[in-house]
C-alpha cells in the first residue's frame, strides 16, 4: 500500500470520525433537550402532586367538619323529635283537661239553671 493510499484512507477515516463525532454531538444535544423536558415535566408533576395533596388534605378536613355538623344535626333532630313527642303528650293531656273542664262547666251551668229554676218556682 502506497503512502498516498494510506494518507487517503486516513483522511477518509478522519472525515468519517468527524461525521460520527458531529452526529454524536447532535444526539447528545437532543438527549440533553429531552432530559431538560423530562426534568421540567417531573417538576410540574411534583408541583401538581403537592397541590393535589394539599387539596386532598383540605377535602378531608372539610369532610370531617361536615361529618361533625351532620352528627350535631342528628343530635338536634333527636332532641326535636323528643320535644315534639312531649309536646304531643302535653297537648293530649291538655285536650283531656279541656274536655273535663267543658263537662264541669256544663254541670255547673245545669246546676245554676236548676237553682235559678227552683228559685223562681219557689218564689211564685
Amino acid at each position: 500500500m502506497a503512502t498516498e493510499e494510506r494518507l487517503l484512507r486516513l483522511e477518509n477515516a478522519y472525515i468519517t470520525l468527524s461525521d460520527l463525532a458531529a452526529r454524536a454531538e447532535e444526539r447528545a444535544a437532543k438527549v440533553d433537550e429531552r432530559l431538560d423536558t423530562l426534568t421540567e415535566l417531573a417538576l410540574n408533576f411534583d408541583s401538581r402532586m403537592d397541590r393535589i395533596t394539599e387539596t386532598q388534605a383540605r377535602t378531608e378536613a372539610n369532610l370531617e367538619a361536615l361529618t361533625t355538623i351532620v352528627g350535631e344535626f342528628d343530635n338536634r333532630m333527636d332532641r326535636i323529635t323528643e320535644t315534639q313527642a312531649r309536646t304531643e303528650a302535653n297537648f293530649a293531656a291538655l285536650t283531656t283537661i279541656v274536655g273535663e273542664i267543658g263537662r264541669k262547666v256544663d254541670r255547673l251551668t245545669e246546676t245554676v239553671d236548676r237553682y235559678i229554676s227552683e228559685g223562681r218556682n219557689g218564689q211564685s
